[in-house]
């Protein structure tokens, strides 16, 4: 059963486009893991490392 049949709604791409992306704050990037561990000024301390 399709959602316009069960709900009377029908979206078109863009609309859904924009409700993800704008809405939802989602995107194309590839997910990656932030660390609760990790200090505040880890780019900092990587950069004076070097």
């Amino acid at each position: 059963m399709s959602n316009e049949a069960e709900f009377g709604v029908e979206y078109s791409y863009k609309q859904v486009w924009e409700i993800v992306t704008k809405k939802l704050g989602l995107s194309y990037r590839k997910p990656f893991p932030k660390y609760s561990d990790r200090p505040e000024d880890a780019e900092e301390q990587l950069l004076k490392k070097q």
